[in-house]
């Protein structure tokens, strides 16, 4: 199976911030699904990670119901000290 990834990116006029539109990979749940996220990179990044939000509703167990994706290897390491 070749799962082929469609993607746009529109850049706002906020400071940065990006929206991007992924079309669903063919013979998946979401073949056809157009889905909308928003990225907001931080001022401190690449030290902090950007914040991702699908701004579509999605169903899929790593997105809460607010479109947050919700991974242990995305949130910041522990502080120290």
């Amino acid at each position: 199976m070749q799962v082929l990834l469609h993607l746009s990116i529109s850049f706002c006029a906020e400071k940065n911030v990006i929206f991007s539109e992924i079309i669903g990979a063919e013979d998946t749940p979401y073949d056809g699904g157009i889905f909308v996220i928003h990225l907001s990179l931080p001022d401190r990044y690449p030290f902090e990670p950007p914040k991702v939000c699908f701004v579509t509703p999605i169903y899929h167990p790593n997105i809460d119901e607010r479109g947050r994706i919700c991974l242990d290897t995305l949130k910041m390491p522990p502080q120290v000290g």
